[in-house]
């Protein structure tokens, strides 16, 4: 059914005869005849009695009237909703991220898209641990790692370069390492898995940053993080030559 000739059924109506309806429309009054005709053939039903002059709404006519009404009512409905789209995004955009990339980098960005597009949830999920992104329903995933073999698609944001640092107090006692196999001689401390040759002190992803405050030797940080922490007091500081 073609709700055009729905609409111009509806416009008959309401303008009182087929050559008011078509001023309305700009139709001919010929052609505004020739599709309510069809439109009452499709239904298999008179709609109007009419004459020269004036129309009247068989009894056919006044049930299809509110039907025809609703009917554009929920194509009005259905324009509206997706029209609000196009202004802007909608729906949910599901977010996970290890904790300080996640708290640094994304949250400020997801206030700015929301504000952006009001219609906009964002879901957040930041962890250090492994997260399975389609069993959680991710959308967006960032991540400081080597996508492994698999049908996501990933795209380099960043590089994530590393500096070799250590507390201010343990260079001072120890003095400070000049060539990469000076690192032999110093108690290092390590991301797990991070492949800083010498002896090292085993630590979890997460807490080295507390374990360089605390005068243990040197480590690799995130520059961000010594960018963040250089010169405060108790803080890291990197290593020449690094």
């Amino acid at each position: 059914m073609d709700l055009s000739d729905v609409a111009l059924f509806c416009s008959i109506v309401s303008a009182g005869s087929l050559s008011a309806a078509g001023r309305l429309s700009g139709h001919s009054p010929m052609a505004v005849s020739r599709r309510l005709v069809a439109l009452e053939a499709e239904l298999g039903v008179r709609l109007l009695h009419r004459t020269t002059r004036t129309i009247a709404l068989t009894a056919d006519g006044e049930t299809f009237l509110p039907l025809a009404q609703a009917m554009l009512d929920a194509k009005a409905a259905a324009m509206a909703a997706f029209s609000e789209r196009h202004e802007g995004l909608s729906g949910v955009l599901r977010v996970t991220a290890p904790n300080r990339i996640g708290r640094a980098l994304v949250v400020p960005q997801a206030v700015r898209l929301i504000a952006q597009n009001p219609l906009l949830h964002v879901d957040l999920m930041f962890s250090d641990r492994v997260v399975d992104i389609a069993a959680s329903g991710i959308d967006v995933a960032l991540r400081v790692a080597t996508l492994q073999a698999s049908e996501l698609v990933a795209v380099k944001l960043a590089d994530n370069p590393r500096i070799l640092c250590a507390a201010p107090s343990y260079l001072a006692r120890h003095g400070l390492p000049e060539r990469l196999v000076d690192l032999d001689e110093h108690t290092c401390l390590t991301v797990k898995g991070g492949p800083i040759p010498g002896r090292r002190v085993g630590a979890k992803s997460g807490h080295w940053q507390r374990a360089a405050r605390t005068k243990k030797g040197p480590d690799r940080a995130p520059s961000s993080f010594v960018a963040d922490r250089k010169g405060q007091a108790g803080g890291i500081s990197p290593v020449s030559g690094s």
